[in-house]
């Protein structure tokens, strides 16, 4: 026995005309009421969407799923410039649902995947924090940007990869790098579970370019470089290899200066020694004061050796050249 209703009455043949669709929809929306009561959840496929988010099928009736209202996560995978960037992808894929809000004489019909889950934004970290491990490669996807770093959502989880850990090269800003909804690979770098906070790395994922810039240089080296800029505290130098160093005011003169300006300026071609080399920091240490100094006689006559190992010129002990006899 199926209910009907008669929505035109008895026409001029004294035939009534039956709905048997708008019986099944009443029915339906009898039934939405119900599972709303009882917080029942009902697998809904989803067959459109709009700006705001997701259109589900409901039975005989299609309800819609806010973007707002979508797992934590879901959420970080419908990012985009446009509707279809964002939710395209999930046309026909089925969702676990409740239902949040009935009204049938306007048509509204709520749906939501987090009340179905019963999923809060803090238990979802709480559980992907949980599985993480400091070292652990893992995608996540650009959230947000501030001016002191970047925000990226990890199954649900959020954590913020700092200026300094996106890129080798320095940035005044993750924009000049990154966007809003870019897909990344990070590695964890540190977890603070009491405040659920992640620490993430874009750069030690990449090859370290200075490591490169810096093969074949040592600490006691004499090295050709070009003054590229005066501080008050000091004089930075970029060498051949193009990695830049800093010479300190105190390495700078046997005689006390005041400022770099004393002895140096901008663009000058000078003979440095390396006195510091510091991989972790990418930091050199440079020195024009000990570019004479005895304490390298040993090292530099080494070093001269190397170089001229395979021409026909020698070096005595005495540090005197000796061409051999034609």
């Amino acid at each position: 026995e199926i209910p009907v209703y008669i929505i035109t009455p008895e026409d001029q043949q004294g035939n009534v005309l039956l709905s048997y669709v708008r019986a099944l929809e009443a029915e339906t929306w009898k039934q939405a009421e119900e599972d709303m009561k009882n917080e029942e959840t009902f697998i809904g496929k989803v067959v459109g969407y709009n700006r705001g988010g997701l259109l589900v099928s409901y039975q005989e009736l299609r309800g819609f799923v806010p973007a707002s209202l979508l797992s934590f996560s879901r959420r970080p995978n419908t990012t985009g410039p446009n509707p279809e960037e964002r939710f395209g992808h999930l046309i026909g894929e089925e969702l676990e649902l409740q239902i949040i809000e009935v009204d049938e004489e306007r048509r509204r019909l709520i749906f939501s995947e987090r009340a179905a889950l019963n999923e809060t934004r803090e238990k979802v970290r709480d559980q992907v924090i949980e599985k993480l491990e400091v070292g652990d490669v893992r995608t996540g996807r650009i959230t947000s940007l501030a001016d002191f770093g970047a925000f990226v959502n990890i199954n649900g989880a959020d954590g913020l990869v700092h200026l300094s850990e996106i890129s080798w090269d320095r940035l005044r800003h993750p924009g000049d790098e990154l966007k809003v909804g870019q897909e990344v690979e990070v590695k964890v770098i540190s977890i603070d579970e009491e405040k659920g906070h992640n620490g993430l790395s874009i750069r030690q994922l990449k090859d370290d370019p200075w490591q490169e810039m810096i093969d074949g240089l040592r600490v006691g080296q004499l090295v050709e470089a070009k003054i590229t800029r005066l501080t008050k505290f000091g004089a930075f130098a970029l060498l051949k290899s193009g990695v830049e160093g800093l010479v300190h005011i105190s390495e700078i003169s046997e005689e006390h200066i005041g400022h770099p300006k004393e002895v140096l300026r901008e663009g000058d071609d000078v003979t440095l020694r390396i006195i510091k080399i510091e991989p972790e920091s990418h930091r050199i240490g440079l020195s024009l004061r000990r570019v004479e100094s005895l304490a390298y006689a040993d090292m530099d006559m080494k070093i001269l050796e190397e170089e001229l190992e395979d021409s026909d010129v020698t070096v005595t002990r005495e540090g005197e050249e000796e061409a051999p006899e034609a």
